[in-house]
């Protein structure tokens, strides 16, 4: 689900389970029928924006495929040039040698070797000269390789950078900031895993805020989000860096305790729990009240997370049916 539209999904999922008449029901499937587009709309643009990376990444790789063959041939060029001087030089030499040995007039000798010697010299000037353009046309090239390695280098960092924002952007909760239910179920699922793999101790909270609705109708929805805000604020200030915790959707929120066994978990939620209940929540100059509820439950050997999930809530729907602002464990939990 697109970040920007996780509010509105969270809205049409409450909605599901609400009584409605038919005009309702009109309107939350004109709802969900803009969610699904969107939804489509924004699939088909992160698409094309990836289509367009790769086929600009494809052209810069088929232009250093291009230059990396025009240097290996001014290579063989360098190569093939330098071979044939060896041949001319060899052969000048030979001839050298044959005339040295089989001639007896010195006049027809120097002039002979001064004839060779300036061809020589000619030759090798020619090739010094061939070799220094071969010399600057490769330099050329490597400067362009260079130069488009560097480009293509800087453009991978800044693709890996926006993926990296705008993955971390689909983890987090738009209002708050914390984690989300997406981001929730992949670090739920590394945690159990770690704890199958490692042992030790893995305990769940979920939390919910005591009567939301009332403060939303009481104080207003923007009072009701100051107050989701500063909720998130004081569990994240009050967890250790090693929990987790997530806004699981509307006014509920998941903690999990990596190596907390069952009275390190209970004593953990109560401290969120009181921290809630003495934090001074105001909204235009009036107190807010607010207080939330806990289920804990701590993963035995048996369990998944889903079924640890379901204990958690269960003890949730306990503490509130016991008459909310306090913290209730699955293994406690009244029959």
């Amino acid at each position: 689900m697109p970040v920007p539209l996780e509010p509105l999904a969270q809205d049409i999922e409450r909605a599901l389970g609400r009584p409605t008449d038919e005009t309702g029901r009109q309107k939350l499937a004109a709802q969900l029928i803009h969610l699904l587009v969107e939804s489509k709309a924004h699939a088909q643009r992160r698409q094309a924006e990836l289509q367009e990376f790769l086929k600009a990444t494809v052209g810069r790789l088929v232009q250093l495929e291009t230059a990396l063959n025009e240097a290996n041939s001014l290579n063989r060029q360098a190569g093939a040039q330098a071979q044939q001087t060896r041949q001319i030089t060899d052969a000048q030499f030979l001839q050298l040698r044959a005339v040295s040995s089989e001639t007896d007039d010195l006049d027809q000798l120097k002039s002979f070797i001064r004839e060779r010697l300036d061809h020589l010299q000619d030759h090798l000037r020619q090739q010094d000269q061939a070799g220094d353009s071969h010399q600057r046309r490769l330099e050329d090239h490597l400067g362009q390789l260079s130069q488009q390695v560097a480009q293509l280098s800087a453009e991978t960092i800044t693709l890996r950078s926006r993926l990296d924002v705008t993955t971390e952007e689909a983890l987090r909760d738009p209002l708050t900031g914390a984690y989300n239910r997406l981001a929730y179920d992949r670090r739920a699922a590394l945690e159990v895993a770690r704890w199958r793999s490692d042992g030790g101790n893995l305990s769940m909270i979920v939390c919910d805020i005591d009567h939301f609705k009332r403060i939303n109708d009481t104080f207003g929805h923007t009072a009701g989000d100051k107050v989701l805000k500063e909720v998130v604020r004081l569990l994240q200030e009050q967890l250790r860096s090693s929990d987790f915790v997530a806004r699981y959707g509307g006014e509920e929120f998941v903690v999990i305790l990596n190596g907390a066994a069952e009275d390190a978990a209970m004593k953990i939620a109560e401290k969120l729990r009181r921290t809630i209940k003495s934090a001074p929540f105001r909204s235009r100059g009036e107190r807010v009240p607010v207080t939330i509820s806990c289920g804990v439950a701590t993963f035995n050997s048996d369990d998944t997370l889903e079924t640890v999930f379901e204990r958690t809530d269960a003890a949730l729907y306990d503490a509130k049916a016991q008459g909310r602002d306090r913290c209730v464990h699955a293994s406690k939990k009244a029959a």
